[in-house]
């Protein structure tokens, strides 16, 4: 269990006018102090994608770089698909 938080705000607009998200994540027994590490996500024009590309980064960013195992199916399954279109 990696113990910690995220919050999440509205996207922000970039300077060309495109929607941006971010996640802040605090470990839980630090939650008043400075974030842990924060994620932002692509660029885009729909917030629906802005929030889905700030979770993938993040979800990348646990798994890759903080290298805990994320046992979820469809993250999996993202992970496989992924991996499909990269290897075309």
């Amino acid at each position: 269990m990696l113990n910690y938080s995220y919050t999440d705000g509205n996207p922000i607009c970039t300077k060309d006018f495109k929607l941006q998200a971010h996640l802040t994540f605090y470990r839980l027994f630090q939650l008043a102090s400075s974030p842990w590490f924060e994620i932002y996500g692509s660029a885009c024009d729909r917030p629906c994608d802005v929030l889905e590309s700030a979770l993938i980064h993040a979800l990348a960013y646990i798994d890759e770089v903080l290298d805990f195992m994320i046992g979820d199916l469809s993250y999996v399954a993202y992970l496989r698909k992924q991996s499909e279109l990269l290897n075309m």
